[in-house]
């Protein structure tokens, strides 16, 4: 709430899918945001969009950091 991300429409980051990061991609998906995880390997990709994630990017891969960085 202090951040505003419960009017939606953001585009937002989760670094990691552990256990804040994924109650964080919840709460975040749940108010109607854009969300991404950002994460060294793509193995739990499946699991973040079956939680809500729009997309993954890998942190290991600096064409996919570039292209979000601006964002």
């Amino acid at each position: 709430m202090q951040h505003k991300m419960n009017r939606g429409g953001l585009k937002i980051g989760i670094i990691g899918l552990g256990g804040l990061g994924h109650m964080g991609l919840q709460f975040a998906a749940a108010f109607g945001n854009d969300v991404y995880v950002i994460s060294r390997s793509a193995n739990k990709e499946e699991l973040a969009k079956k939680l809500g994630a729009k997309g993954m990017i890998l942190s290991s891969k600096p064409e996919q950091m570039l292209e979000h960085a601006s964002s």
